[in-house]
């Protein structure tokens, strides 16, 4: 028996991080293995795609969704913001509707807050503070 060894396995938990700005995914992955990394083997996926968001969400059971709304590439990425932010909500919702999990939202913009209504779960302004985003991901690991 190795020394330290606990015997019992880690429970998977995949997060699907939607940011495209490899800075920000960097401190995100950080936060959650300093947050949960020592309880799970966590498994980050990363995807700023609209159409492969949804794809992954229907193939690997993601746990755990991070998610940057002002950086999600549609199809018609030359919409209008009114249009795009309905975009994400539509999103947002499908979702939540495949897998009942947390979706955290950071953002800069406050009136994406409006994403609580459609199911996400938390709304962090940005720049954040990687101990809140800690403390939020504690609350449901």
């Amino acid at each position: 028996m190795k020394s330290g060894y606990s015997g019992a396995e880690k429970q998977a938990l995949n997060v699907m991080i939607s940011s495209n700005d490899d800075k920000i995914d960097a401190l995100i992955v950080q936060t959650i293995n300093n947050a949960i990394g020592t309880r799970f083997d966590v498994s980050f996926h990363f995807s700023n795609n609209s159409i492969e968001i949804e794809s992954r969400f229907s193939s690997i059971k993601i746990d755990l969704f991070v998610l940057a709304p002002n950086n999600i590439i549609f199809p018609d990425d030359n919409m209008p913001y009114e249009n795009r932010f309905g975009q994400v909500k539509e999103l947002v919702t499908r979702m939540k509707s495949i897998r009942k999990i947390p979706i955290i939202v950071l953002s800069t913009i406050e009136s994406e807050r409006e994403l609580l209504s459609v199911g996400a779960s938390e709304f962090i302004q940005m720049p954040f503070d990687p101990d809140m985003l800690m403390s939020s991901i504690r609350s449901y690991y």
